[in-house]
């Protein structure tokens, strides 16, 4: 493997591996997939390419969520950077900030929703070919709440989910909410979820500036507490 740096996104192997080979390159391709399981659709990709590339193999190394960013981000800073990585956006700015990993050159105009196209564009360049995202959402469980003595509306407010869980909490045997509290990144994502709905940022996107450090942050921390204390214990 003679590149020096990472290509970060989804299963797009043509755009980079063609490049590669083009530039007498690697003739093996090292193929990094969070997720721990090559699936099926996952496979025919990489043969197809490999049956329109001849004399390219590819190594498709699929590695749990666990552990595969702390691979290929250790890779990269080893100088022998898989050519493809499979994982996290988040990610991206360490990596282009360490000039680890090349743009991903997607033409304007690609159909990509332009808020998913932001989750990989960092101060106008793009770093990363999105291939999936997800939508967070407020479960509760209505039978525990009327039990509490509750009607089982959603609440609009935070104060209204503080009550709502807070009655749960003072009238049956049940912890009022749950919440991440294991060293891995949901529980981030759980903060955020909270922190963006209350208008804050961590990182302005057009000029990289750290906004994590305001109003908007205390609220959301002050809040969280608030949450911890109807919330279940950890083990």
């Amino acid at each position: 493997m003679n590149l020096t740096k990472l290509t970060l996104g989804a299963a797009l192997l043509s755009g980079v591996a063609g490049t590669a080979f083009a530039d007498g390159h690697a003739k093996e391709l090292h193929f990094i997939m969070c997720g721990g399981e090559v699936r099926e659709a996952d496979q025919a990709v990489v043969d197809q390419f490999i049956a329109d590339n001849e004399g390219v193999t590819v190594n498709l190394e699929a590695v749990p969520w666990g552990t595969c960013q702390d691979k290929s981000l250790t890779l990269a800073a080893a100088g022998d950077p898989p050519s493809i990585a499979y994982m996290g956006s988040r990610t991206l700015r360490q990596l282009a900030n360490n000039d680890l990993i090349v743009p991903a050159n997607i033409p304007e105009g690609a159909p990509y929703q332009p808020g998913v196209l932001n989750t990989v564009t960092i101060e106008g360049t793009t770093w990363g070919y999105p291939h999936a995202f997800s939508t967070k959402a407020l479960y509760i469980n209505c039978d525990l709440v009327e039990e509490s003595g509750q009607e089982c509306v959603a609440p609009t407010t935070w104060d209204e989910m503080f009550t709502m869980a807070q009655g749960v909490v003072d009238n049956t045997d049940a912890a009022g909410v749950g919440l991440a509290g294991k060293d891995f990144d949901n529980t981030m994502h759980q903060f955020l979820n909270y922190l963006y709905s209350n208008g804050g940022v961590v990182i302005d996107p057009a000029t990289g500036e750290n906004k994590l450090d305001s109003q908007q942050t205390r609220e959301t921390l002050e809040f969280y507490g608030r949450l911890a204390s109807v919330a279940q214990e950890g083990p």
